[in-house]
């Protein structure tokens, strides 16, 4: 269950048109900690091709974040990083995919980019790496992603 859980929150960060707006004030709104309590009850509604439910995510709440990265070259087994959600994050759950929103109205697909960027306001970002040697920590490689 725990699994589940994290897989789909991971997917969130995994990231065109407009954000779409959808009404959902009929679909039941659960904690993201009643959903981990309860994850097969809810899920069970998206097999049975009901309404899905919507997750909530209070802004400060630490969530895991499962990071997988395997490639010829390389590959990445990261310990338990986690993210701290900075405004409340609502995820709807349907059979047809998972949208995410900052407020319940305006909406969007999480593999559209597009439409991520508009629902968290994000003009601009950057990826850097490189590597950094300490005598502390030794040789490591830094990866900063910033969103601004």
């Amino acid at each position: 269950m725990k699994k589940m859980v994290l897989a789909v929150i991971a997917a969130v960060f995994a990231v065109g048109c407009t954000a779409r707006n959808i009404v959902a004030d009929d679909v039941e709104t659960v904690t993201i900690a009643a959903f981990v309590a309860q994850g097969e009850k809810y899920l069970s509604r998206l097999k049975d091709g009901g309404k899905g439910v919507i997750v909530h995510i209070p802004s400060g709440t630490s969530v895991p974040v499962g990071i997988n990265l395997s490639m010829k070259a390389i590959e990445l087994k990261a310990e338990r990083p986690s993210i701290i959600v900075k405004t409340d994050v609502y995820l709807y759950l349907t059979a047809q995919g998972i949208l995410i929103s900052t407020d319940k109205r305006s909406w969007a697909r999480i593999e559209d980019s597009a439409q991520m960027k508009e629902i968290f306001g994000i003009q601009k970002g950057s990826v850097n790496a490189g590597l950094a040697v300490t005598k502390e920590k030794g040789a490591q490689i830094q990866l900063d992603i910033k969103a601004e």
